[in-house]
């Protein structure tokens, strides 16, 4: 995309009502950093009032199998610590359910809890189920994670110094999202206008609910 139809599409979710942009572009080697940074200042010099969500990273050996060309596990800690300690706030998230075993999500949790006691300065954890439908690592992956194994990822047994768990509900569907509220979650995360990752991987929930009916509805069904 260039700048301008990038600029656009911020356009047009702020007039929608849009407060968070979350921009993710896989790892393309045909853009250098300069076309990221200045995207980055346009959005901000345009739309000073819009929180810009980038760079989403995870972390652990896995990484070496689904994204050897990102940083490693090592390099990302010490970039979160370094942003911490100059005042910048930040997300943690953990894609899991493909080639990873259990030891791997502990070790993963483990060292976000141990950054967060450092600096404080993760602002939630987000787990991220991995849809596999359309993926070439869908092909390795036997057997999808099943609602005990995200329910355990999502509880607070480790990350418990996270002040927000979010139920991302794009990857976990509406309904096992409302059950992560009564194991460890504690928003329901995901007013969106137009997700295509999960999607284009093989999500089957809605690409968008920006209402906050939607998630009122949701809300009321836990307390019957």
């Amino acid at each position: 995309m260039s700048v301008d139809e990038v600029l656009e599409q911020v356009g047009d979710a702020v007039k929608m009502g849009a407060t968070e942009l979350h921009i993710v572009g896989s790892l393309n080697l045909a853009m250098n950093i300069g076309y990221f940074e200045n995207i980055f200042t346009q959005i901000r010099m345009r739309f000073p009032g819009v929180c810009i969500k980038t760079a989403t990273e995870i972390e652990d050996r896995i990484r070496e199998i689904i994204c050897p060309g990102k940083l490693n596990a090592g390099e990302w800690l010490r970039i979160m610590e370094i942003a911490h300690s100059i005042g910048l706030r930040s997300n943690a998230t953990m894609l899991f359910g493909h080639v990873e075993q259990p030891a791997d999500r502990a070790t993963h949790l483990l060292k976000l809890r141990e950054l967060q006691e450092k600096t404080g300065g993760f602002v939630s954890f987000i787990p991220l189920l991995f849809h596999p439908e359309n993926t070439e690592l869908g092909l390795h992956i036997m057997h999808k994670a099943n609602p005990v194994d995200i329910l355990k990822t999502i509880s607070r047994i480790v990350p418990r110094n996270f002040r927000s768990i979010r139920a991302y509900w794009v990857t976990l569907g509406t309904k096992l999202a409302q059950v992560a509220l009564n194991y460890g979650a504690n928003d329901l995360d995901g007013t969106l206008m137009g997700e295509k990752v999960t999607h284009a991987a093989g999500a089957k929930t809605h690409r968008a609910h920006s209402q906050l009916q939607t998630y009122w509805h949701l809300s009321e069904e836990l307390i019957r």
